[in-house]
């Protein structure tokens, strides 16, 4: 099963305790997976969706909120007209029967996380945290859209908006953002996954970082003593070691002795010991006198 799969069997199987939590979330099912329809002479609800998962969840939440049992796809006008009362939802001026999210439902922090769980129900996606960040919610509507990004905002997370396929997606790329909104859905057992998952890709660039640095590091000490043994060899068989003075001498005896040694070890071979800085400035002017040559 893919992620997403496993929030969704999470979050299918969240049933909010309050009513207004469970309007919420019909109103975001309905919106998203409905369409009007005049039917027998009335303006009657069909569910579009094919997802039978999705059918038991909505038809558990119209049992739950206006006792409405054992309907078929298609409510009746009287059911449909008492749906969008409760939902507060209402058509818009479209021929495929759409409808429109109201504000009304949408006032405390569980309707807007409930409202959230419907959404993602019916069109949300989540990659496998082992491969990339990314959480969306594609929607036909942008009205919709910008509504679910009203909501995502409550809680501190920055959703983007972009159209792929004709859909509006909202999205998500940032880890520990993605981690906020799996809790504020419900999906407690998948937020853990994910988190231990992007703990442990940190980790590994963490170290990853690390060990590339290091390596730039000991590439660069390499190559910088390649050249000044160059440099040495060019004035050891052109004037001789000995024409040097007798402190770079003596440092140009060392570096051949120790090729592969950083300067701060270099420095302790000296007595008394010499700095760093002061091995950096010797071999600095022993390149000069080299080039010079």
């Amino acid at each position: 099963m893919s992620f997403s799969g496993k929030v969704k069997e999470e979050l299918y199987a969240i049933i909010e305790k309050g009513r207004s939590g469970q309007i919420a979330e019909l109103a975001a099912i309905t919106a998203l997976s409905s369409r009007l329809s005049h039917e027998n002479g009335g303006l009657c609800l069909v569910f579009s969706s094919d997802l039978e998962i999705l059918k038991k969840k909505y038809f558990t939440l119209l049992k739950r909120t206006i006792n409405i049992d054992n309907c078929g796809i298609v409510l009746n006008a009287d059911d449909t007209a008492r749906l969008l009362a409760a939902t507060k939802l209402s058509p818009k001026e479209d021929p495929a029967g759409a409808l429109q999210v109201g504000g009304q439902i949408l006032q405390t922090p569980v309707c807007k996380q409930a409202f959230l769980r419907g959404a993602y129900l019916c069109g949300g996606e989540t990659n496998d945290p082992a491969k990339s960040y990314h959480f969306e919610i594609a929607v036909s509507d942008v009205a919709f859209a910008k509504r679910l990004i009203e909501q995502i905002a409550f809680f501190g997370i920055d959703a983007g908006l972009s159209i792929r396929k004709g859909k509006n997606v909202v999205y998500v790329k940032e880890g520990a953002q993605i981690v906020e909104l799996l809790g504020q859905m419900g999906a407690h057992r998948c937020l853990i996954d994910f988190e231990e998952t992007r703990i442990l890709n940190e980790t590994r660039g963490n170290v990853n970082r690390r060990v590339n640095c290091e390596t730039a590091n000991i590439n660069k000490t390499v190559s910088a003593s390649v050249r000044q043994i160059d440099c040495i060899r060019k004035i050891e068989e052109t004037i001789g070691l000995s024409a040097l003075p007798e402190g770079l001498r003596e440092m140009a005896y060392l570096r051949l002795q120790y090729p592969d040694e950083p300067l701060a070890d270099l420095g302790d071979h000296f007595d008394p010991p010499v700095g760093k800085s002061g091995v950096n400035h010797r071999l600095r002017r022993i390149v000069d006198i080299a080039e010079k040559l």
